[in-house]
């Protein structure tokens, strides 16, 4: 999760708002900072994600409040890690254990939406448990770097 700006300092975790074609309104999306700079990024790995929904929610008329963190597992991960959880541990200690016990609570789901056969949700859940799988693994490859 670490990154350096191009003014050579580190770049830390936070949330914004964004705000597209000035109706829609996305609270809690995850961005890496400079605060030397002020120079901030959409973190890379919900980008995508932000980028998809955008593009669907560009489509429907009206203004709209959407909360990033509700929507994105990642972003929910990097929210509840720095905000809901008491800070005893590091953050990559509390991450990981967020990570864990949601990739659990999904299969769980996972199962309960396969037993009534539902297949939107089934669908749904497997979006949400491959941001987590990419996520991990994006992690792992800037940890060997």
């Amino acid at each position: 999760m670490r990154k350096s700006c191009d003014c050579g300092q580190a770049m830390g975790l936070d949330f914004r708002k964004v705000i597209f074609e000035g109706r829609i309104e996305i609270e809690n999306v995850p961005i890496l900072q400079c605060e030397s700079c002020s120079t901030y990024i959409v973190l890379p790995e919900v980008k995508p994600h932000l980028l998809s929904l955008i593009g669907e929610w560009r489509l429907l008329e009206g203004s709209r409040l959407i909360h990033f963190n509700e929507m994105n597992e990642i972003a929910s991960l990097l929210y509840d890690a720095l905000y809901a959880s008491p800070v005893t541990a590091s953050i990559e200690h509390i991450l990981e254990h967020k990570k864990e016990e949601r990739i659990n609570l999904l299969l769980d789901i996972y199962g309960f939406a396969k037993a009534k056969e539902d297949g939107m949700w089934m669908e749904d859940i497997t979006q949400r448990l491959s941001q987590l799988t990419l996520f991990h693994t994006a992690r792992q490859v800037s940890r060997i770097k």
